[in-house]
């Protein structure tokens, strides 16, 4: 995460990962910005206020002209709110080792 961010930064160099940041920032943009549009998109065809990240991916599948695409609308929900969960669960992990660490710095020059 972006706590990592210095870290690995000094692993790739200055010139690389100011480059990498950057191109890498852009992409994330870019996806935003397809995924936004294609909810509102989705939504005026629909008629819905307003359609979730899972809902996105469902409504996208079961409004695809292919009827392949269409079967596996719910399949492509689950998935979605499966990999949602499991994304939120290693950031939780990774918040609390980060947190134990900084715990343990602080504490062992007192309890050694």
């Amino acid at each position: 995460g972006i706590l990592a961010m210095p870290d690995a930064i000094k692993n790739s160099g200055l010139v690389v990962g100011n480059i990498g940041l950057v191109v890498m920032a852009t992409i994330c943009v870019h996806c935003m910005h397809i995924l936004v549009n294609t909810s509102k998109e989705l939504c005026r065809r629909t008629n819905s206020p307003f359609l979730t990240y899972s809902d996105v991916a469902e409504t996208s599948f079961a409004t695809s002209s292919n009827s392949r695409l269409r079967a596996l609308a719910s399949t492509a929900r689950t998935v979605i709110d499966i990999f949602i969960c499991i994304t939120q669960l290693g950031i939780c992990c990774v918040y609390i080792v980060f947190i134990s660490q900084n715990l343990q710095q602080i504490f062992d020059p007192y309890y050694g």
